[in-house]
């Protein structure tokens, strides 16, 4: 998964050994190494839609080009962000406005997960976001409105990425026209490229075979006839384009050929809010969803995020990288110790608390990238637990409430808990930690544990050489294979790379606390050799998705702090995006059970 600029394709890849087929299907393929930001070239002749060849759009009963509803255009943009435009039907709209109301979708979630401001370690501020999020479309929206409707949604204005799904409401009540759909779909990707040269074609989701009125084997035509359309511009010179497979990643949630599915709801092609109980009921008055009820809104965000923010410029995200520096005296540790300890209690940390036993449990192990102080741990934890886009839930963790997908725990427990120590350290120190971490294994087994070991055995004072970092893997993967769930998965999140010039301006700590860049390379690596193949492991190669968006060998980074190994604010949201994007479609089984 590596390059700049990529192609989300639902051509058959090479995978890494060990990765789930969801992956496979999301695999970035390289495309160009032109950057995002630049603008595009020539831009290949559009196809007409005239009057004659609008047809029907289902539910809309549209005949003529003249008959559609645009409605306004977009707002202004934001000069302190990459701003993203997404286009689509109900599927990708702004949240639900009443807890029976099905018709919200991913727009609002996204638009909350991106947009920040996020806390900045060392400056104890607030950095700018990592994206600024619009949505145009309705629930009626298909590809004859969005065709017709492109020039008015994209205002004229300079965007830095356009999203665009369209595929339901042609699925839905009437035959699907392929090669109307693909002229439709043409058109409208290729203005999407041509308002700033990078866009995103996201495929219709899945439904329930319980859920009348949609063709789902229409559904399958249209995404195939989108991608086809994405290969036809990718091939024809238009770098900046790609396909995002979301019917794969709700797939691998829901299973094939699904009657029922803890994210969507029942009957219906929508997806399950974050809304409070009490939920819709029939007529006899029977609860219309189970609870808890895990949000279908959330998780297709979290899939539709982690494709935009490795798509934006990263030069637009505040703040500037010069900027990151803080001013003398410097809040930062004088080792990678860091902030994620407290005093007392066992030097591993505190137990875990007990497992949740209706919402499927997670447990994060890593250093300092992933602790309290500075890390992306808190952040999964949200972005997992619970629902922003809905006011007033941010911050509540009631399962019935927030629409949790599961419950996060970090290693040592979270800080400032009195004992709680979140530094994993290094992977001998996750040897001696490891049963403690795990738990007691008769009340103990885990869905998901993220797992990250590398730095530390990079570093001078607790430097593990190559041989015995293997063996270290290799005991504490046994460990951990003990304590999953049947249907668990361990993921193994590779290490962040580190500033070719790094050198840190933290006293006692020059040059990024002398870890070498190419040891965090080789010891990427090495993980690698080991958990590849294995089943019940997953990767979040972090490193490469930081590399895929800051460049190979970068000097500078908007996502992480300047002179530096730790995420700045935008960085820590975008650690946490990738890892609840890893973690989200594996949860499936648990959900399911």
């Amino acid at each position: 998964v590596v390059g700049r600029n990529m192609a989300i394709s639902m051509r058959t890849t090479q995978a890494r050994a060990g990765q789930s087929p969801w992956l496979l299907l999301l695999l970035l393929t390289l495309a160009s190494s032109t950057p995002a930001a630049s603008a595009p070239a020539s831009i290949p002749p559009a196809l007409a839609l005239t009057r004659n060849a609008v047809g029907a759009s289902a539910g809309t009963g549209i005949t003529a080009l003249e008959s559609l509803e645009c409605g306004p255009g977009p707002t202004a943009l934001n000069a302190s962000t990459p701003n993203v435009l997404i286009i689509g039907d109900a599927i990708s709209s702004g949240p639900s406005s009443t807890p029976t109301d099905p018709t919200g979708g991913y727009g609002g979630n996204v638009a909350t997960i991106l947009g920040g401001p996020f806390a900045q370690f060392y400056t104890k501020s607030l950095a700018g976001g990592l994206a600024t999020v619009q949505h145009l479309g309705s629930a009626d929206t298909g590809s004859v409105q969005a065709a017709a409707c492109i020039p008015t949604w994209l205002g004229g204005l300079r965007w830095d990425l356009v999203v665009v799904n369209v595929g339901l409401v042609d699925c839905t009540g009437v035959p699907l026209d392929v090669d109307q759909y693909q002229e439709n779909v043409m058109k409208v990707m290729r203005a999407a490229w041509a308002a700033g040269g990078n866009a995103i074609f996201v495929a219709t989701t899945p439904t329930s075979n319980s859920t009348p009125g949609v063709n789902h084997t229409c559904i399958k035509h249209a995404n195939t006839a989108a991608n086809s359309v994405v290969e036809q511009i990718l091939n024809g010179g238009s770098p900046h384009i790609s396909f995002l497979d979301l019917y794969a990643g709700v797939t691998a949630f829901c299973g094939s050929n699904y009657s029922s599915c803890p994210i969507q709801l029942d009957a219906t092609p929508s997806f399950a809010t974050a809304w409070t109980a009490p939920w819709p009921v029939s007529a006899s008055g029977v609860p219309l969803q189970s609870m808890p009820r895990p949000s279908g809104q959330q998780f297709t965000a979290l899939l539709v995020a982690q494709a935009i923010q490795r798509a934006v410029p990263v030069a637009k995200i505040q703040p500037p990288v010069n900027t990151s520096v803080d001013p003398p005296p410097r809040h930062a540790p004088t080792s990678l110790l860091g902030d994620g300890e407290t005093s007392g209690g066992s030097p591993c940390g505190l137990p875990p608390a007990p497992l949740n036993t209706s919402i499927p449990n997670m447990l994060i192990i890593g250093d300092s990238v992933s602790d309290s102080g500075s890390g992306y741990g808190p952040l999964v934890r949200q972005l997992l637990e619970q629902v922003p886009s809905i006011p007033g839930v941010y911050g509540h963790v009631d399962p019935h409430y927030a629409g949790p997908l599961a419950i996060v725990q970090h290693n040592g427990g979270w800080a400032p808990a009195p004992g709680s120590n979140e530094q994993a350290s290094s992977s001998a120190n996750g040897v001696k930690c490891i049963a403690e971490w795990l738990g007691n294994p008769a009340n103990f087994k885990w869905d998901v544990i993220s797992v990250n070991f590398g730095i530390h055995d990079c570093w001078s004072p607790q430097f593990v050489n190559a041989t015995a970092y293997r063996a270290n893997l290799e005991t504490i993967y046994a460990a951990i294979t003990q304590q999953l769930t049947p249907t668990g998965k361990m993921v193994w999140t590779s290490t962040t790379p580190i500033a070719a010039d790094c050198k840190a301006q933290v006293p006692h700590a020059t040059d990024c606390y002398n870890v070498p860049p190419a040891c965090v390379v080789a010891y990427n690596t090495i993980a690698g050799e080991v958990f590849g193949g294995k089943p019940n492991v997953v990767f979040n190669d972090v490193y490469n998705a930081v590399n895929l968006v800051c460049g190979r060998n970068f000097s500078t980074c908007a996502l992480q702090h300047h002179n530096d190994v730790h995420p700045s604010g935008p960085g820590r949201q975008f650690l946490a995006v990738e890892l609840a994007a890893t973690v989200a479609p594996i949860l499936g089984d648990a959900w399911r059970k």
